[in-house]
């Protein structure tokens, strides 16, 4: 099987994938928003003007020799918490929800935001690890849940570990996490 996601559909993979016990193929993709966007989830743009670089996960499915189809995604743009704009729906504090990014957390990094290199996947728990170096983090996402119940809170984040500064939880001190690469579960065997 041979199969170019950029070329036949459209999407720009990168950095990582993940092959699945079931012959499907976990991607990390690259999921651009406008400030527009992102404005309307209470960004505050003003410091990231322009097109922002999130990530999203998607299954494919191999069909034939050179063919693939989506059969599950998730998003970050779905799990996005922040205390800039009070008339937004996803308006909180931000230490009261872990299990949220959130949108105005100050990276480094301008407009490619998540910037996530590393995916693995453990098929007895039906969990996804994936780590993002711009929150110098890892981070566990569910994958029992169909892609519409991914973008509600019960796909929200399972466990994050790596720099709690991110959500309100703690200082650079507490950080254990530097732009880390390569995150990967521990088989039960080793």
């Amino acid at each position: 099987w041979s199969f170019s996601i950029n070329d036949k559909l459209g999407l720009n993979q990168h950095h990582d994938i993940e092959f699945m016990p079931n012959g499907n193929v976990l991607c990390l993709i690259t999921d651009n928003q406008t400030s527009i966007d992102m404005r309307n989830l209470g960004k505050d743009t003003l410091s990231v003007p322009g097109e922002i670089k999130l990530d999203k996960i998607i299954e494919l499915q191999p069909i034939g020799m050179d063919s693939a189809i989506v059969v599950w995604e998730w998003r970050f743009m779905d799990h996005f918490i922040q205390d800039f704009d009070s008339t937004k729906i996803n308006f909180g504090v931000i230490a009261d929800h872990p299990e949220l990014l959130d949108i105005n957390y100050d990276t480094p990094y301008g407009t490619d935001y998540t910037h996530c290199n590393a995916i693995d996947y453990n098929s007895s728990l039906d969990q996804i690890l994936i780590s993002s170096a711009k929150f110098n983090e890892i981070f566990i996402i569910p994958h029992h849940l169909s892609t519409q119940e991914t973008a509600t809170t019960s796909g929200d984040l399972l466990w994050r570990y790596g720099n709690p500064q991110t959500y309100g939880r703690g200082t650079i001190e507490d950080r254990k996490l530097f732009f880390q690469h390569d995150c990967q579960w521990i088989d039960d065997t080793e």
